[in-house]
């Protein structure tokens, strides 16, 4: 044995701590495969100091530009680990390095149990049997639906699609030249059915702006040929045939990743979605795009309860939120099961500082299908809502048609962001995040139905540019807008201390208005305040944390 791996070894045994309570997977053993989870990184040949060594240039420079550094979650899988697992058989299908662990697969059920003795292994996890059922479509999309090809609904050169984008005022964004350049997409689905082949994306591959392609299924296999449900959704994105059809973002850049396998529900798919949001951060995407949900599973010693649907509790919504950590937008579907015994919305719809959506009618409907809030401890669900229900898409003929389907609501936002991101790069995907939920059309009464309601991204660029020129002021706490007729939007940029308190005042000096306690973790914070009942006048607003108070003036109309 070289002196290297001994020495590796030793340090692995010192550190290592004893697992009296190890989740093991114990008892019957069957084949398939497993997740395995190691007991910290040890020995790992990759530094902190150098994360150039394990991320692209683009995805460096994000953390750098929204002070986000480096941390052991970063670091790839301790290579010895792997080779152990390999070393007696097993074959690593994907890994993790957010969760440490490894994906494997076996029909001999001996090597699991060789697997669990190794010292580093911390829990081994079933996540699918290997032999699965072939299914023609997938339970989850039943919900989903597609009609006859219509006639026009305009003789724009949006085509088909004007109505699904006009409805957001995503025309607005298009008309000042915010077509999502620049801006890289990760789209996450279940296959990409000719999207290399069909008019609609010509421009896509003529103009370099695919990036790149995996398929974390069935590794070394291409996204073309498997189900047509990623290209339907990349279409509305991405689609570029003026006079028939035109994405909401058909200048941005995409990677094409499938997470998903339509032969059946298993909970390995998580593990999937995991890794394919981990390449997504590790090659420089900027949102990470999911028409994908999970509830219960064809095993259902698996399933979820609305319990869990908590953002804290499933790996996919986990692996969600440690997206949104390390700096990129997360546009997810809420999920078809409204009008069904689960009703609620699907994991990782659930996560905390992502974007959530339902699905409308063109005419602001909600939905029957669209999944309903909130998350199970208590926080809005979905986010916002967009147009679901009779949404033009590519379909695998060459022609456009309507399908239903929060599928087909989500990549509608996660197009118009792009181009939002584009119009003020500047800015965090915290605060294009604040600006979209305030530009919604019930963003002063959110509900469990429709969330913070429609995006209106005319309006929200004008919240984006308002950010934009408060974070150049000096002060620390902005009001805009000033005058206010109903609603006035409080934008806190220095790092709140504890829990933040706002009062309002009239001229006299009477307290009119007081804000319930509450404690936020990092700035900026944006505030909207209904102020409707107040008469028309001079007011006083002081913000007060532990460590800062500012009193500024407004006036109400």
């Amino acid at each position: 044995m070289n002196r290297r791996l001994l020495s590796f070894l030793l340090i692995c045994i010192l550190w290592l701590p004893a697992f009296p309570g190890q989740n093991f997977v114990t008892a019957q053993i069957a084949p398939g495969y497993y997740a395995i989870r190691f007991s910290g990184k040890p020995g790992n040949l990759y530094s902190l100091e150098r994360p150039q060594e394990f991320l692209s240039a683009r995805a460096v420079e994000r953390r750098i530009r929204l002070h986000i550094p480096p941390d052991s979650s970063d670091l790839p899988v301790t290579g010895f680990y792997l080779d152990s697992l390999r070393n007696i058989g097993l074959s690593v299908v994907c890994t993790s390095r957010w969760f440490n662990l490894a994906v494997v697969a076996t029909t001999d059920t001996v090597l699991i149990h060789k697997a669990m003795q190794l010292p580093f292994v911390a829990s081994v996890r079933k996540a699918e049997r290997v032999s699965i059922p072939q299914k023609a479509l997938r339970d989850k999309w039943t919900q989903e639906s597609f009609s006859e090809a219509l006639s026009p609904l305009s003789q724009s050169d949006y085509g088909v699609a004007y109505t699904q984008i006009h409805l957001h005022k995503g025309d607005t964004l298009h008309t000042l030249g915010y077509l999502g350049r620049g801006i890289r997409i990760a789209v996450l689905d279940a296959g990409f059915y000719h999207a290399d082949t069909l008019p609609a994306f010509r421009s896509l591959y003529e103009n370099h702006r695919i990036l790149g392609t995996r398929d974390f299924v069935a590794p070394g296999t291409a996204v073309y040929e498997d189900h047509p449900h990623g290209m339907q959704v990349l279409s509305i994105m991405a689609g570029n045939l003026p006079g028939e059809y035109i994405g909401t973002a058909p200048e941005a850049s995409y990677y094409l990743l499938r997470t998903e396998n339509t032969a059946g529900e298993y909970i390995v798919e998580e593990y999937y979605w995991t890794a394919g949001a981990e390449f997504a951060d590790s090659a420089g995407a900027d949102i990470i795009h999911a028409s994908l949900g999970y509830t219960v599973f064809d095993d259902p010693a698996q399933n979820h309860t609305y319990n869990d649907m908590n953002g804290k509790t499933t790996l996919v919504s986990r692996a969600a939120s440690m997206a949104a950590k390390k700096g990129m937008m997360v546009v997810i579907s809420a999920g078809n099961e409204g009008n069904t015994s689960w009703k609620y919305i699907s994991a990782p719809a659930d996560a905390d500082s992502i974007l959530a959506v339902g699905a409308i009618t063109a005419t602001g409907s909600l939905a029957s299908f669209s999944s309903r809030g909130p998350s199970s401890d208590g926080r809005i669900k979905p986010d916002v809502v967009a147009m679901g229900v009779g949404t033009f898409v590519q379909n695998t003929g060459g022609s456009f048609s309507p399908g239903n389907g929060t599928s087909f609501a989500s990549p509608i936002i996660t197009g118009l962001t792009a181009c939002l991101w584009q119009a003020e790069p500047s800015l965090s995907p915290v605060e294009l995040r604040t600006a979209i939920l305030m530009s919604g059309s019930q963003a002063n009464s959110p509900d469990t139905l429709k969330g913070y309601g429609v995006p209106d991204f005319s309006r929200a660029l004008q919240i984006v540019r308002q950010m934009v020129r408060m974070k150049t002021d000096s002060g620390k706490i902005s009001l805009f807008p000033n005058p206010v007729h109903d609603n006035l939007n409080v934008a806190i940029f220095c790092e709140p201390a504890g829990e933040i308190t706002i009062d309002i005042f009239n001229i006299s000096g009477a307290l009119v208005w007081k804000t319930a306690h509450r404690e936020y973790p990092s700035a900026p914070v944006f505030l909207p305040l209904n102020i409707r009942q107040l008469s028309p006048g001079v007011y006083l607003l002081r913000y007060s944390d532990a460590t800062h108070r500012t009193t500024l003036r407004f006036i109400k109309q």
